[in-house]
């Protein structure tokens, strides 16, 4: 018999073993490591309710997968987004949650440069420095506790980081506007800053015209993705009716 786990009520900012929220979760998986010699965990990596958007989780991968290790878990699934191709640095996510899996002590920080150097080439840098600046919001909170329902108004997604993000990845598309596959590339890894910025933009507040050309650039880029689904919500998520719905909120008087 195996006995399975699941994070879904952890925090995913901070390592499991280190975050007051996880202490139930964590004291689950060491009793039962005691007990049952077949222990699996089904693990998440996404925010499930906005799929899109930035989940600065990348650091906390692989202490939790050596967590685990460490207490008898023998098998591991992570469960990122099944439901669509797209959503928030999904190839990265899925590059250091390989590398730590078949190596739980791999470094994470190697495992992104490896992977911005070769997937994003001279864009690298600026990509760098908005994954570091959107992980620093929550390494410096310990009380800024990350779900897999957060939402775009999370205290790490305020306006000064996403203002900054902007402006990095516009240096980031600048370094690759001559190569047509990377420029693509950084263009749906900007989609997450995008997203926030129309789903928290207020009529009134922002500039219509402004988020209305935000819809078009997001709509392009989650077409070349082949995003289908902004949640995982199938009647929520669909992206044409997301599209429609913010669209209806912005349209031109």
């Amino acid at each position: 018999m195996t006995v399975r786990l699941c994070s879904i009520e952890c925090c995913f900012s901070h390592p499991l073993a280190t975050c007051a929220v996880n202490r139930s979760f964590v004291a689950d998986i060491k009793g039962w490591s005691k007990i049952c010699k077949r222990l699996s965990v089904w693990d998440y990596v996404i925010d499930y309710h906005h799929s899109v958007m930035p989940f600065p989780n990348l650091r906390a991968l692989q202490p939790n997968i050596r967590f685990f290790v460490d207490n008898g878990v023998t098998s591991i699934y992570e469960e990122a987004a099944y439901f669509t191709p797209g959503t928030e640095l999904a190839e990265l996510r899925t590059w250091i949650m390989a590398k730590t899996l078949w190596k739980p002590d791999y470094d994470t920080d190697k495992a992104i440069d490896e992977f911005l150097a070769g997937y994003y080439g001279p864009a690298a840098g600026p990509l760098r420095e908005t994954i570091d600046l959107m992980h620093k919001q929550v390494a410096d909170h310990t009380d800024w506790h990350m779900t897999i329902w957060s939402r775009p108004t999370s205290p790490w997604l305020g306006e000064k980081a996403i203002a900054e993000s902007v402006k990095l990845f516009d240096r980031a598309e600048a370094a690759v506007k001559t190569d047509p596959v990377r420029l693509k590339r950084v263009r749906i890894a900007r989609m997450p800053v995008q997203y926030v910025r129309i789903v928290t933009a207020k009529p009134g507040q922002a500039d219509a015209k402004t988020i209305r050309g935000l819809i078009d650039a997001f709509e392009a880029s989650a077409r070349a993705a082949g995003l289908t689904m902004v949640r995982e919500h199938r009647a929520y998520g669909n992206l044409s009716k997301w599209l429609a719905t913010v669209r209806a909120k912005w349209k031109a008087p």
